[in-house]
């Protein structure tokens, strides 16, 4: 059955011990959920007792998009990014307008869960629901927009989409963002949580379709409020 607005996948990234998989989400969960947001703190709460400080390896990163995520409908590509703040020590989050969101969707994954933490700087590399795990210290250092502009440059890819961090997020600096050339993920010290993951950066490149349960009438109804 198909779920319309989800795809019914998350991918998890254990960053320590280079395991990556795929789990699938039921139909369960997206009932119990609102938005890319409330998928992220599901996830997170499932886990919540493992993770003994903001920026140990054990808290966990989430990088979600929700159910109206759709290039038919203006300003609906937000990732939404959850994990326990270093500003705070509970609950955080952050959201970040950007095409991010769609090429997700559109890689096969509703969210990507970082885990754990690795040895030296690196960057995860997204494509069609498949992921790897790649040596980023070639960028380490560089602020947020460099790293997107060298990564397309060094993939020779300028469809990919990206989410960095620069240097106060590499240095622990608790109100550091995550953003790209597109926005900014300002709340709640993401940036230091990637940064004490040595997580620089994600890349996705996604191209398969969206599915919508009445493509045409929302085309319509989109049309009608433009």
């Amino acid at each position: 059955m198909a779920l319309f607005g989800w795809v019914g996948k998350v991918l998890y990234v254990n960053l320590s011990n280079g395991k990556i998989w795929v789990e699938t989400v039921g139909e369960d969960v997206y009932d119990k959920v609102l938005g890319g947001e409330g998928l992220a703190a599901y996830i997170i709460y499932k886990r919540f007792r493992e993770i003994k400080g903001p920026l140990d390896p054990s808290n966990i990163l989430v990088f979600a998009s929700g159910p109206l995520t759709s290039d038919i409908i203006p300003q609906s590509g937000r990732v939404s990014i959850g994990f326990i703040s270093p500003l705070t020590g509970i609950w955080g989050s952050t959201h970040v307008g950007t095409r991010f969101a769609y090429e997700l969707k559109r890689a096969g994954l509703d969210a990507v869960v970082v885990m754990d933490r690795a040895e030296k700087p690196v960057y995860i590399y997204i494509e069609e629901g498949q992921a790897d795990i790649r040596d980023a210290g070639k960028y380490w250092g560089l602020d947020i927009i460099e790293t997107v502009n060298a990564l397309r440059r060094d993939l020779n890819d300028q469809s990919i989409k990206a989410l960095a961090i620069g240097p106060a997020g590499e240095h622990l600096v608790e109100f550091s963002t995550i953003a790209n050339e597109e926005g900014i993920g300002g709340r709640a010290g993401g940036g230091a949580v990637m940064g004490s993951k040595n997580l620089k950066a994600i890349v996705v490149k996604g191209t398969r379709p969206i599915e919508y349960a009445y493509s045409e009438e929302l085309r319509r109804y989109v049309h009608w409020w433009l």
